[in-house]
């Protein structure tokens, strides 16, 4: 299964996490507190979001980007954020040196041992996970639906019976996935979306359904509609171009959308710059697709300075070296090279700049 959903957060949150000389490391998951004779309101002091991160599982990696942003979100508030990730100490601190960008405390938890005590006998392990105080397990699903839930369960609006009633649908819905069968994950999933259309994972799972089944006039009108219902949810405009990449078909709506979303949030200045690279990359012989990089960098150029991180100005290096301006190019790779701050970043630029020398030989 394709994860659209991943993808598309990815392109809206690691672009924009907040850059740290390394995440916090704990040994265990001591941290993780709860008081188990806590009830009533007490036992909502605190809200505790333990997420796994599988090192093995690049999509998986890349969900640390939701949690970074909802850290942002509610610092200072009772949510308190944890990675656990199934390694022990010492090479969990390798892992962590090499993302700087985790704001969020990493606790070692080999083969899962305490989370697996945390959740009970019988539960499944799900990516994303939210305790109250008491130990209470609230919720368990994708890490894609942890926005939605946290804000659920900090609005009060949270409702036990509810949840085990959605939690009957997102099982029926898993076992619809596991099935491959396309009519049954689509109608497992709008079940879900009847109840709450803002569930990430039932809109990844009804795009797929309706991808694989070759319905791509279904799945273009399901994403225009999700766009004219919620268009304050950017990430129905970034799935939407993501599938378009895909799909030959469907290719003319990635630069449509894309200036859809520049006109709509023309302040999101880093999803706007992944959206100008993804262009760039994704649809390198469209005039249509340049067209709609050239706008989205053209919105970049009025960033102020201090906006002007490393990715904006490989983006720019980008434009410039597709409009054959290759000393332009240089200089702003150069400069997004002293910008860098992830290793992967750094190494990436450098061979670009290389590249760059090789074709002015």
């Amino acid at each position: 299964m394709k994860i659209y959903s991943v993808l598309a957060l990815s392109l809206l949150l690691l672009s924009g996490t907040t850059i740290c000389a390394a995440p916090r490391v704990a040994a265990d998951t001591a941290d993780i507190k709860f008081d188990r004779n806590a009830g009533g309101s007490t036992a909502w002091e605190h809200i505790y979001a333990v997420n796994v991160i599988y090192p093995q599982l690049p999509f998986s990696i890349k969900a640390g980007g939701i949690l970074n942003d909802l850290q942002k979100e509610y610092a200072g508030k009772k949510v308190q954020f944890f990675a656990i990730v199934p390694l022990p100490e010492n090479l969990l601190k390798s892992f962590a040196a090499n993302h700087p960008e985790f704001d969020f405390t990493l606790c070692a938890d080999p083969e899962l041992k305490t989370l697996r005590q945390m959740l009970g006998s019988g539960n499944t392990i799900n990516p994303a996970n939210i305790f109250n105080y008491s130990g209470k397990l609230l919720w368990s699903g994708d890490s894609i639906d942890l926005p939605m839930m946290l804000k659920i369960i900090t609005g009060g609006r949270y409702s036990e019976r509810n949840e085990i009633r959605m939690s009957a649908l997102s099982s029926s819905l898993q076992a619809a996935l596991r099935s491959g069968n396309a009519r049954l994950i689509s109608e497992s999933a709008d079940k879900i979306l009847n109840l709450r259309p803002e569930q990430l994972s039932a809109v990844n799972a009804k795009a797929y359904a309706l991808e694989t089944s070759g319905d791509l006039a279904a799945l273009e009108k399901f994403f225009r509609s999700r766009i004219q219902r919620f268009p304050q949810a950017e990430e129905n405009y970034f799935m939407l171009m993501d599938i378009a990449y895909r799909q030959a078909p469907l290719a003319a709506l990635a630069p449509e959308i894309a200036l859809a979303y520049i006109k709509k949030f023309p302040r999101q200045g880093e999803n706007i710059n992944s959206i100008a690279w993804s262009l760039l990359n994704n649809q390198p012989y469209s005039a249509e697709a340049f067209t709609a990089a050239q706008a989205a960098i053209a919105q970049l150029n009025k960033l102020p300075e201090f906006a002007q991180k490393s990715r904006v100005l490989t983006t720019r290096a980008l434009l410039a070296y597709r409009q054959c301006n290759l000393k332009l190019a240089q200089k702003l790779a150069a400069q997004a090279l002293q910008k860098a701050t992830s290793p992967a970043d750094k190494a990436m630029l450098e061979n670009l700049l290389k590249y760059f020398e090789k074709i002015a030989q």
